[in-house]
């Protein structure tokens, strides 16, 4: 079994407002998860969807760049009849499989539904529901964050609990 010991994950909730970022080390041996950071990519609202992309590009290649994260992990656009926030999502997701590319990182998609379900048990969850349990899970508190940051550590999270399932698996 080739069993990966260490990684760091990069959690990411992709929004055009404000992107959800965190970063999740995980000890694969002691099961241990330490929460480096969670937050936000915010550009401005006023700006073009350009600008926005640019922004938002900038942001994460620093993260990535400073951090060395060994994967991604990103929430999937959910269902909308708004396409123009779909597409909206579609560029963002660009931007990360661009960068993903770049640093040669792979790159997990779940839906809303799998990252519910992976916190909390039921995929339906409400926003609060996934928090109070990100917060049990990872021990901290996420009182003053944004909902964006929570479902990135959410999304990372569900990246972590997989990759362990599947290597017990093999």
């Amino acid at each position: 079994i080739n069993y990966i010991h260490f990684m760091r994950i990069l959690g990411i909730d992709p929004s055009t407002v404000s992107t959800g970022v965190a970063l999740l080390d995980v000890d694969n041996f002691s099961g241990k998860v330490t929460t480096l950071l969670y937050g936000e990519v915010a550009p401005k609202k006023t700006d073009t969807m350009q600008n926005k992309l640019n922004y938002i590009f900038e942001d994460l290649k620093e993260l990535i760049e400073e951090y060395k994260p060994t994967c991604i992990s990103v929430e999937t656009p959910f269902y909308s009849k708004n396409v123009k926030v779909l597409i909206a999502l579609g560029q963002i997701r660009g931007v990360i499989l661009l960068l993903a590319g770049m640093f040669d990182l792979e790159v997990f998609e779940y839906s809303p539904r799998e990252v519910k379900k992976n916190a909390t048990g039921n995929g339906a969850a409400k926003k609060e529901q996934v928090t109070f349990m990100v917060e049990k899970i990872l021990k901290i508190d996420l009182s003053q964050a944004t909902d964006d940051a929570s479902d990135a550590l959410a999304v990372a999270l569900c990246y972590a609990n997989n990759f362990k399932f599947l290597n017990k698996v093999k």
